[in-house]
Parts: structure tokens; sequence; C-alpha cells
């Protein structure tokens, strides 16, 4: 690997020197001459890039606390991709003893990211490669990630019977600023409460089992989905064959999906996405159900969802995506049906996922919203309630999107933007006074967090009081 990153150096210097018109126009000996100075600049090139390669080398540890085998072959890379200037910046500010941000500040791109593009270049370490997106992203400098709830595809649901009957597309299921909002998201993730198939049997004895024809997996795309959850209680609604068959069809339509998998290694698998210089890491996994067992949990040879009503499996996870990447999202699936106040249950698991390593906690399940949380200065949107999802309910129509973003400095801004569900149709609100009522509604039922008049999250968690529910 070395000798060949080495050749295409060189390669390139003799390139170069075709390029500027440096060519044989006189005597052999001059051209003897001329060889003899191309060679000697040679040598000197590769001294140089020896001893800065060396320096390196030799003061990398305290910009490598991710333990990543930044070698000889790994600097060389860096050299050939970003030149010979920020190489001697990379390497002044390693001997200064800077931290991995260095990586970022030079090239822009996180340290995590760079080792990605090495691999896929390199072709080594393709095993860090596993699951891994890179996005073309929408914003110049940052991140913008949106987070809904639930939604529900099956066809006997009174949603997707509406949309049938009226002939609409899933596009006029939505407000026309909502749909461009998701589409306009660098990431967008939301929970597929719900199997694809055909046929096979529900589980006998359960009350709600949902199935969805395989092509609406189309809608997905329509709507700008990037990845979805299958770490929730209807995922196994049609047994093995159809949560097998769930996840053929999102795989065929390439739609990224997590908690859920044919054993508990691929259910333990996380995604990771690269946006603009950053990796980020989605987990999930489902709380539900705390009694009943209809939906089975991935065992070593087994398919189902990853379970975390006893977390230590998924505290695993965590703690790897946090070694793994610079920012980690934890989606899950908890709490009671119909309670805006999230339990003493829910906040016990968040407070264990935030000291894995969680940046953020995005809950759902409970088919209405829930207040949100701030933990050790991490937010905790405890459920985003349904998000396309009919439910008789009066306080199911209020729902929204948690919205994340990740600035060039890597500050981050959390915001909630209000939405409702309607006649079969979730618009994102408009009028100021709605936008305000459910503002003070999240305010109502939220613990150590508020919103403030844009919508913007505000830490208050010093002055929060604990909720029993």
């Amino acid at each position: 690997m070395i000798l060949v990153l080495l050749g295409l150096l060189l390669t390139g210097c003799g390139d170069k020197e075709k390029e500027t018109g440096i060519a044989n126009k006189s005597s052999k000996a001059s051209t003897e001459k001329s060889g003899e100075a191309s060679d000697a600049v040679k040598r000197h090139i590769m001294k140089d890039l020896d001893q800065v390669t060396e320096s390196c080398l030799n003061t990398s540890n305290k910009a490598n606390s991710y333990d990543y085998s930044l070698d000889e072959s790994f600097f060389l890379w860096f050299y050939s991709k970003y030149g010979q200037s920020l190489y001697r910046k990379l390497e002044q500010g390693l001997k200064k003893g800077e931290d991995a941000q260095i990586y970022r500040r030079l090239t822009g791109q996180t340290l995590h990211t760079l080792w990605i593009y090495y691999c896929a270049d390199c072709g080594v370490h393709t095993e860090d490669l596993d699951h891994v997106y890179v996005m073309n992203s929408k914003n110049s400098t940052d991140v913008v990630m949106d987070f809904a709830g639930d939604v529900n595809f099956d066809q006997s649901w009174p949603n997707i019977q509406y949309m049938d009957e009226k002939k609409k597309s899933i596009k006029d299921c939505f407000s026309e600023n909502l749909v461009k909002e998701m589409r306009d998201a660098d990431l967008l993730m939301l929970n597929n409460e719900f199997t694809y198939g055909t046929g096979g049997t529900p589980l006998a004895g359960k009350t709600y089992t949902f199935q969805a024809k395989p092509k609406r997996a189309e809608m997905l795309q329509e709507l700008g989905v990037d990845i979805v959850s299958l770490a929730n209680n209807h995922a196994y609604d049609y047994g093995q064959e159809g949560l097998l068959e769930t996840m053929k069809v999102l795989d065929d339509y390439k739609v990224p999906y997590v908690g859920a998998g044919k054993n508990l290694e691929e259910a333990s698998k996380i995604s990771y996405f690269i946006i603009n210089g950053k990796k980020i890491a989605i987990t999930s996994a489902t709380q539900i159900e705390r009694t009943l067992q209809f939906t089975k949990e991935a065992t070593e040879t087994t398919p189902g969802v990853l379970k975390t009503l006893h977390p230590k499996k998924y505290v695993k996870v965590i703690q790897e995506a946090r070694e793994h990447a610079d920012y980690v999202i934890v989606y899950v699936h908890w709490g009671t049906e119909g309670n805006s106040y999230f339990g003493g249950d829910q906040s016990a698991l968040a407070r264990t996922f935030v000291d894995a390593g969680a940046d953020v906690i995005i809950g759902n399940h409970t088919h209405c919203l829930q207040g949100i949380q701030y933990y050790k200065g991490v937010p905790i949107y405890y459920s985003l309630g349904n998000f396309w999802f009919d439910w008789n309910e009066p306080n199911a129509p209020a729902t929204g999107l948690a919205q994340i973003v990740i600035h060039e400095d890597m500050t981050v801004d959390y915001s909630f933007l209000p939405c409702y569900y309607k006649n079969y149709k979730t618009s994102m609100l408009k009028s100021k006074k709605s936008i305000q009522k459910a503002y003070e509604h999240m305010n109502k039922i939220s613990n150590g967090a508020k919103i403030d008049n844009d919508g913007h999250l505000i830490n208050s968690e010093n002055s929060a009081h604990n909720y029993n529910n």
C-alpha cells in the first residue's frame, strides 16, 4: 500500500513536469543534467515527506483518542489528498499536542469521517464501511436532521383507505410546507409502525396487527425518508416471516433501518451517515412490550427486534456508537400509550442511555406527544406521537418534528416544529397563535426543558422536578 501511494506521488511529480513544459529540447547532456536535477528534487521530496510522516506518527496519539490505526499509509493518504501545505500544518498541530479536532479545522472533515474515506479509497479495514451512508448535504456547512414519530401504512387503516379512495399520493397527505421541510432536511427518520407483506398470518390474540403492501415503501422515498426504525411492537405482527419480508422490502427499496435483524448481531447494527464532514450514528431499540411478549427479541440465531426493557445489550450498542461517531442518536420505543407525561421508567432508561454516550434521545410509541427533558445537557424528546397514523384519542392529533442542527464548529441547536393531524392529513402549523399554543402545551408537559418563542429548546434542568406518573 505504501509503495503504491508513493508511486502515485512520484508519478504526479513526473506528470507535472511534463505539463509545465520542462522537456527535452536540447542536447543529450542537457537531458541527463535535467534528469539528475529531477531525481534530486524527487529525493528531496521523499526525504521531506519521510520526516513529516515520521513526525506525525510520533505525535498523533493525543489526536487519536478513537484508537484508529493511524499508520504510515494513513498519513501518506492524507498527504496525497490534501497536499503538502495542509500536511505540514497537520504535523505542526500534532507537535503542539492538539486533539482530534485539528483534522476538522484543517479539512472540514472530522477524524471519524477521514477514516471512512481513507478505508474506502485504499480498500483497507473494509469492516468499518459496513452500514455507512455518505449523504449529499442540502446545506453548505450545517447538518440538518428531522425526526418524526409513528407512521402506519396498513391497508385497512383509515388514513391509507382515505388516500386510496381519493386517489391521492402520500405527499397530498402532508401540508406543502411540511413536505418541503422533510425533503430539505439532510436526514429524515421516522418509526415504521407496521410490516410489509402480501400474505401470512397475523399473530393470534394480538388486538392490532398491521401490514402494508410492499409497494407502499415507495412512499417513504417520496417523503424523503432516509432511515426508519423497526424497533417497535408491530414489526413482528405477522411473525418471523413477516419481519423477514419487511426487512427484504426495505432492502429492495434501499431504505436503511435499525432496531431489527435476522439475529441479534444484525438487530444491534448501527447505521452511520456521513454528512458535511461529520459522522452521525443512529441506533434504535424498544422497551415495548413490557408485559405481553408478542414481539420477539432477536437472539443469536433467530430474527427479532432489539429490546431495552433491560438495557444492558442496548447500552453496549450506544457505547460502540460513541467510539465511532461524532454524534450519537438514540431512537427508542417506550412509554405508556395515551399518557402525555413521561414515566419514571422512561427517565431511568434515558439516564442510562446518556451515561452510555447518547447525544440526543428521540422517543415514540405513546401515540401522543410527551414532554422534553434535559439530563447532563442532553435533550430527551420523550415522544413525538403519531406522525401519520389515524388514532381516535383526544391527544393524538398533536404531533411534530424534532429538529437537530449541527453547525460547522460542532455546536448543536435543538428545535421542535409543531404539526397537527386532521382529516387524514398532517400539517406543519403556520399561524402564530396555533404555534404558540403548541409550544405552551409542550412546556406544560416538559421537565427541565423549555421551548422559546422561536421553537428552540432551552436547558432548564437545574430547576427540573421529577414526574412519577
